[in-house]
């Protein structure tokens, strides 16, 4: 199912806060995405199977979450994020399809409602920014992709695109399109420039799971407790039933590769672990 699917690929990915787009769950699907690892569900619900953000938030997340605002029909969610003492805004959104001024005008309008708190917006835009380094496939694909609406934002909100600030020359997609043969960067992750200091890195995880790509951020910041650099091992392998054959297997092998060392239990021992 691809909704296990998805938890399973953030929580690999250690995620804390996870925004998802075009969910299409109802209200009391969205609840359903309440897992061992996800304390608290924020949404704005889908419209008639259409639409649907929501964001997930860690059981072990060390800050408070304030719903702010949620678009009945599925396209925004604004939430005040504190950590310590520090707050800002996080938008999540998924915009139309096809674009609409009004859409994001009334983005700025909420977001410029809160002039005192950095903000970090992050969603799927349905537009690219840049069509000749954002956008592959024909000139009729690229133009229907690109629209000013992008740089509307970073202008009117004063906000800097953390994946090409840290990739300025760098070609890469979030989005791949079968029906016309090409890719785009759509998803993004928009922020304050005085949050930006904080970024450590934003990576597009592998297509695999939809034809989107997580955008993958890691903020650093001050006043925030690191969380424990010791290696645990991923708790979602234990019901892998694939993965457990496997090591299973992997296992008998090694032992009958190496029986004449079943008799030294330490040496034996020693050399698995670095072989597994």
């Amino acid at each position: 199912m691809k909704r296990t699917k998805v938890l399973q690929a953030l929580v690999r990915r250690g995620a804390t806060i996870a925004c998802l787009q075009e969910t299409r769950f109802s209200h009391m699907e969205h609840l359903k995405l309440q897992s061992h690892w996800v304390g608290s569900v924020l949404q704005s619900p889908a419209a008639h199977g259409k639409g649907g953000v929501a964001v997930l938030i860690h059981k072990s997340f060390p800050g408070q979450v304030q719903l702010l605002h949620h678009a009945d029909f599925g396209r925004q969610v604004l939430l005040r994020v504190t950590i310590q003492s520090t707050s800002l805004l996080l938008l999540t959104i998924y915009a139309p399809n096809q674009y609409s001024h009004d859409f994001f005008t009334n983005l700025v309008s909420l977001s410029a409602g809160y002039p005192d708190l950095p903000l970090i917006l992050a969603g799927d835009l349905n537009l690219v920014h840049d069509p000749d380094l954002d956008c592959s496939g024909n000139a009729v694909y690229r133009h229907m992709r690109t629209n000013r609406g992008i740089q509307y934002l970073l202008d009117s909100l004063e906000l800097v695109d953390s994946w090409h600030s840290l990739h300025p020359t760098e070609r890469d997609y979030t989005h791949t399109s079968r029906a016309h043969g090409s890719h785009s960067r759509i998803d993004y992750i928009l922020m304050s420039p005085r949050l930006f200091s904080c970024v450590v890195k934003v990576v597009h995880a592998p297509i695999i799971i939809s034809n989107h790509a997580m955008v993958c951020l890691t903020l650093d910041i001050p006043g925030i407790p690191h969380a424990s650099n010791r290696w645990r091992f991923p708790s979602y392998l234990y019901e892998d039933s694939h993965f457990r054959s496997y090591l299973i297997n992997q296992w008998r092998e090694y032992a009958a590769f190496n029986k004449d060392y079943l008799d030294s239990p330490i040496i034996f021992w020693g050399a698995t672990k670095a072989v597994i």
